[in-house]
């Protein structure tokens, strides 16, 4: 708890400060480069399932070096609503801390941004939740946290189309996501972004996933699809504001089946995020 009001304080301290005025940064310089965003909203919705149904703040802080990066991702749950176990109330209920690097590979013809090469692992932190999955749902147990490796390729054209294999090297399962994005310049300081991912998921991750008890899906599968859009208000180079929404739907039968039997939350094949975010970058 302490950790996450430092994280809000120090991203209030940060947007104050970038707000008063721009940040001056090097482009050459030797420093790392830090970004800060804080966003509330409507629900806690990852790959189209929902796993917390009332409202949630969700931080990330980064720092990144010459092609390495390292955050922390926080989400805290503002009720009493109970959807991720009768520990998470009022309180973080996740953190992941990550590590990548990304190359950037230029000049590739027909690509004016060239083909951007990552690599990373991330630490799922389910600390306060009070579920794991199946039957263990019923019986309050935690959830066990995960350890992922992942590889993505991104190509620098329009739509800039992104593939990602994700890896959890203790439970042996795999997922994997391909999506685009676009952006649109309204004016110098507002910006239209719309995107969208699907998600495909071995037998072992969609048996994770659906934490049906009795009837898991146990198939791998396309099993969903998020689009979501924003405005970016820049009130400078440094600082910007705005509301996001995203739509989750989920795609395979026997997924969508086993989380309608579900009770943690996934009560729709169809699921929206509203919100509001600030990000701040120095």
């Amino acid at each position: 708890m302490k950790i996450w009001k430092a994280m809000v304080l120090g991203t209030l301290v940060a947007f104050t400060g970038a707000m008063a005025q721009d940040i001056e940064v090097e482009e050459e310089s030797n420093m790392p480069s830090f970004a800060l965003s804080l966003k509330y909203a409507s629900r806690y919705m990852s790959k189209a399932k929902v796993f917390d149904t009332r409202s949630v703040m969700q931080g990330d802080f980064s720092a990144t070096w010459y092609g390495f990066t390292a955050g922390i991702w926080g989400n805290y749950d503002f009720t009493d609503d109970g959807s991720l176990g009768r520990w998470s109330d009022n309180q973080v209920e996740e953190w992941d801390y990550y590590l990548n690097y990304e190359y950037t590979i230029e000049d590739v013809p027909g690509l004016d941004d060239g083909i951007t090469l990552g690599f990373g692992w991330i630490y799922y932190d389910y600390r306060h939740t009070g579920h794991r999955m199946g039957k263990s749902l019923r019986r309050g147990w935690g959830w066990t946290d995960d350890n992922e490796i992942n590889a993505s390729v991104s190509f620098g054209c329009l739509l800039s189309p992104t593939f990602t294999v994700n890896h959890e090297y203790e439970k042996d399962w795999t997922w994997c996501s391909f999506g685009g994005s676009y952006e649109y310049a309204i004016n110098e300081n507002l910006t239209w972004k719309l995107g969208g991912t699907f998600y495909w998921g071995s037998t072992k991750y969609i048996g994770y996933m659906d934490m049906a008890g009795d009837k898991p899906a146990r198939k791998n599968a396309l099993f969903s699809f998020v689009a979501d859009t924003s405005l970016d208000y820049a009130i400078n180079k440094n600082f910007s504001v705005g509301p996001f929404m995203q739509g989750g739907w989920i795609l395979d039968h026997d997924y969508r089946e086993a989380v309608l039997r579900s009770d943690n939350g996934s009560f729709s094949t169809f699921n929206f995020v509203w919100g509001f975010g600030a990000n701040v970058n120095f």
